[in-house]
Formats: structure tokens, sequence, C-alpha cells
């Protein structure tokens, strides 16, 4: 079960309306309205928020386990810090030109952290948001990944396979033309990653 479907099934076993949810957690009610509907992910402080006005674990609420709490110190959501990129190249190492850190849950599974600087995955990433990914050098069907063609630059698009010998690259814009590949092509493709959620305002690591 995703976390919305998490926080909405909760609020409904207590018997209290988004509204009341909001009020409570201190928190907008149009940003709960999305976290229920599984089109934003909380932030580390937003899930800390809920876990309190709802009375359970940070856990609970991702869905690993079920204590009860009733303060902050019993909250202690785990934070990893991974390291953000404004490109990928075709050389490109997790451990070499990181341009910053970023502090993101474990609930992520990120690796690494890549800088939206256009609007070609608009409008699901927009230019300045932050793609956090899982690095894997496989992708399922419709999943949106770090991918490049031919020893370019690396670009986030959904890999949709049509059948054993076609394959697109689709722009999350689309504005942007969608990119046909054979089963010969295939061979010039490298993908980075799985893109496993975003975040738009982040935390420096000096």
């Amino acid at each position: 079960m995703d976390i919305g479907k998490i926080i909405r099934r909760l609020r409904e076993e207590k018997k209290i309306s988004r509204q009341e949810l909001a009020e409570k957690a201190n928190i907008s009610l149009s940003g709960l309205y999305f976290y229920e509907k599984g089109e934003k992910i909380p932030s580390a402080e937003i899930l800390l928020k809920l876990a309190l006005a709802l009375e359970v674990s940070s856990d609970k609420l991702l869905g690993i386990e079920k204590n009860i709490v009733k303060s902050p110190e019993d909250l202690m959501l785990k934070i990893k810090h991974i390291p953000l990129f404004d490109k990928i190249s075709s050389n490109f190492k997790v451990e070499e030109n990181v341009l910053n850190y970023v502090s993101v849950t474990e609930f992520y599974d990120a690796d690494f952290a890549l800088k939206i600087n256009d609007d070609s995955t608009s409008p699901s990433l927009i230019e300045g948001n932050i793609a956090l990914v899982k690095k894997q050098n496989f992708l399922e069907n419709g999943d949106v990944g770090v991918i490049s063609y031919n020893k370019k630059e690396a670009f986030i698009k959904r890999y949709l396979i049509l059948n054993k010998t076609e394959t697109q690259l689709i722009s999350l814009n689309t504005k942007y033309p969608t990119i046909f590949f054979t089963e010969k092509d295939l061979k010039k493709i490298v993908i980075y990653g799985k893109v496993v959620g975003k975040i738009s305002k982040f935390e420096i690591i000096d």
C-alpha cells in the first residue's frame, strides 16, 4: 500500500475528516489532498507532523510497523544524505563530480539526485526540482528513468517497450518528441537509474 492510501486509511480509522487532520497536523488542506491521492510525496517534516497528528510512528505511516507513539522523540525517521548532480555525462560515476548533497528519508530508496535544469520533464518535474534516483541498470516497462543514448548527456524519460524489437523513450513534457529505438539501437542506451521521487526544497550538507 502506498503512503497516500495509508494516510487516508489511518485518518478514516480515527473517524476524522481531511480538514480536521490538516488542522491538527498544521499542514495545508490541499497538500493533504494531494498526499492522499498519491500525487505528491510528503517531506520528512510533513511525515513527522502527520505521524504525530495520527498518533502513530513514522514507520507505520510508511507501512513498516505498528507502534503507537505520542511524542516526536518516538518518530525517528531515518535520514540519509545522497549526492546531487547538475548533469550526468556518459562517463558518470556516483562517486565523482558531486555538486552537493541532499537529505532524504529512506522511504525514497534513492542513491543519488539530479537537478532539473529545463522544462523537458514538466509538469511532473519542473525546473528547479530535484529528481531522486535509485541507481540501477534496468527499467521496467513504463518506468521513468535517467537514460543516455549514444554516449551523450543523460536525460529523464519514460521507458516504454512496444514489442521485442521496438522501444520508446517518452518525454514527460508532451511538447518534446518521443524517441523511437529499434532492437539494434538499444545497445547504445545506458540506464543510470529509476526516478523514485522528487523534492523542491532540499537541505545542503556542508
